[in-house]
């Protein structure tokens, strides 16, 4: 075989580990989506399995994060298939993304992390700004349920899903599918996922025609959930930048950092050369 044949089915067998693998979900994985409701890719979603929820959770939550850390989620997600899909995706404003994952009904089965959850989902609310949004409401198992079963579908049907050619975690489902992302979601209906009423103060699905668009992530657990973390809490915010950042999706998780030692130096060597200039100037007045 010649070097030109022999890179030439090499080329093709790389082809078709790409493009013919199965982008796979489970339960406690974090789906991000997308959706056009009208225009360029309107009968496509692209989704995004993130991997588990637990590598969104900070130490206290059964994770490693800490307050204010910044994950890069960009090597998930490709703009290629983005723009291939969707155009002009920075600008459209009929485009809109989220994130979206479940625990199972069974608690035996459901352990994130250092805790066991109960018929939990995980879901985003758009926002202006990281942390601004108005939280969910939670309620009973079988009112969360309404919720689980839904985006239960859309994890377990990734495998259905065309991969997309950019990343091993990318798929593109049709959206009038009914295990599709905008199926499941019930976008556009005004109760996302069965549960999440679309008001002013937020919707589980953000636009995406801005510079940057932030997604806050809530825990929604049931009030009798069992575990250590229970209730409705703020895990972090997702990002997504639209004017060519080198970290286009990144994940911030919840909190104020605390500075490292050599911030607190920094911060005191500024406060002790501040007095000293103080010192000389009252010095020269007297």
């Amino acid at each position: 075989m010649n070097a030109k044949r022999f890179i030439l089915v090499g080329l093709v067998a790389l082809s078709s580990t790409i493009i013919g693998r199965a982008v796979t979900g489970t339960t406690g994985d974090l789906i991000l989506g997308f959706n056009a409701s009208s225009g360029t890719g309107s009968s496509t979603n692209l989704v995004v399995d993130l991997g588990n929820v637990a590598n969104f959770f900070q130490a206290s939550q059964g994770g490693t994060l800490t307050a204010g850390q910044v994950v890069n989620l960009s090597s998930m997600l490709s703009l290629t298939d983005l723009t291939n899909t969707y155009g002009s995706w920075q600008t459209d404003s009929a485009l809109t993304w989220g994130v979206a994952g479940n625990s199972a009904k069974n608690p035996s089965s459901s352990t994130f992390g250092t805790s066991t959850f109960k018929s939990t989902v995980w879901v985003t609310a758009a926002t202006s700004a990281p942390g601004a949004s108005t939280p969910w409401l939670n309620g009973s198992t079988s009112y969360m349920n309404a919720a689980v079963t839904p985006i239960d579908t859309i994890v377990f049907n990734l495998a259905s899903s065309t991969s997309a050619a950019g990343t091993a975690q990318s798929g593109f489902q049709a959206s009038g599918d009914p295990t599709s992302w905008a199926t499941g979601a019930t976008i556009g209906s005004g109760v996302e996922f069965g549960k999440f009423t679309e008001s002013a103060s937020g919707t589980v699905v953000g636009p995406t025609s801005a510079s940057v668009s932030y997604l806050d992530l809530y825990q929604v657990a049931p009030t009798s959930a069992s575990g250590a973390v229970t209730g409705v809490s703020l895990l972090g915010t997702f990002a997504l930048f639209g004017d060519g950042s080198a970290q286009y999706l990144t994940f911030t998780a919840a909190g104020t950092p605390i500075p490292e030692p050599s911030t607190y130096a920094a911060i005191l060597g500024a406060a002790a050369l501040g007095f000293a200039m103080l010192r000389r100037r009252l010095a020269g007045i007297a």
